[in-house]
Parts: structure tokens; C-alpha cells; sequence
């Protein structure tokens, strides 16, 4: 082998070990961005409100986590992207679900009072003298 063709095989071997080692990366920093979205959701009131949601997303995380562990981590940084995407858009959603079940709750409770006070304004029957 010539010293150019020896010059452009070391170039090429050299070339495909960096583009392979910036995908072999560990994905930390997506990792983080996720579990911080996730706690945010978290916040919304996820869990109770829109509970299927949140456990489909946990159960992504601990994809993306066994992922990593597998040193899978393309994969791995794929998912945790679209983990952000989407546990950002059910924000919204969770906030949503908990200010309707606010306002339900408001509704009942007037409801409750306004038959309380009507209850209030009807007269009883007087009580029968006992014998």
C-alpha cells in the first residue's frame, strides 16, 4: 500500500470512530431533561387527574432507563426525546383535567348548599303532642 491510499485508509477508520463515538454517547443530559418534564408533570396533578397518561410515560422512562443500562443508547436518546415531547404536551392536558374536576367539585358543593337551604326554608310538620 502506497503512503497515500495508507494516509486516506487512517483518515477513514478515523473519521468513522468519531462519527460512531458521538452516537455512543450516554445520553445524560436527555435523561435529566426528561426525569425534570416527568416531576413537572408530576406537579400538574399527572397522577391523579390523567392517571393512564402517567403511567405509560413512567413506563417509557423505565424503557429509556434499561436502555441505558443495555448501553442501547441511541435508542435510549430517542425515546427520552419523545418522553419531553411528549409529557410537555400532557402537561396541559393534566392541568386541564384538574381545573374541570376543580369546577365539578365547586358545582357539587353549591349544589349541596343551595339543597341545604332549601331543606332550611321548608317547614317541618309540627310534632304531634304525645298522649
Amino acid at each position: 500500500m502506497n503512503a497515500i491510499a495508507s494516509r486516506i485508509l487512517v483518515g477513514l477508520v478515523v473519521a468513522v470512530s468519531l462519527v460512531l463515538g458521538g452516537c455512543a454517547r450516554k445520553p445524560e443530559k436527555e435523561l435529566q431533561d426528561a426525569r425534570n418534564v416527568i416531576k413537572e408533570l408530576e406537579e400538574a396533578g399527572a397522577p391523579q387527574y390523567i392517571p393512564d397518561d402517567w403511567n405509560r410515560i413512567n413506563a417509557s422512562l423505565r424503557e429509556a432507563e434499561t436502555k441505558i443500562e443495555e448501553k442501547k443508547y441511541k435508542e435510549a436518546r430517542e425515546l427520552l426525546l419523545k418522553i419531553v415531547e411528549e409529557a410537555n404536551s400532557l402537561k396541559s392536558k393534566a392541568e386541564e383535567a384538574k381545573q374541570k374536576a376543580e369546577e365539578e367539585a365547586e358545582r357539587q358543593q353549591e349544589l349541596q348548599q343551595q339543597q341545604q337551604a332549601q331543606e332550611a326554608d321548608t317547614p317541618t310538620a309540627p310534632e304531634q303532642p304525645q298522649q
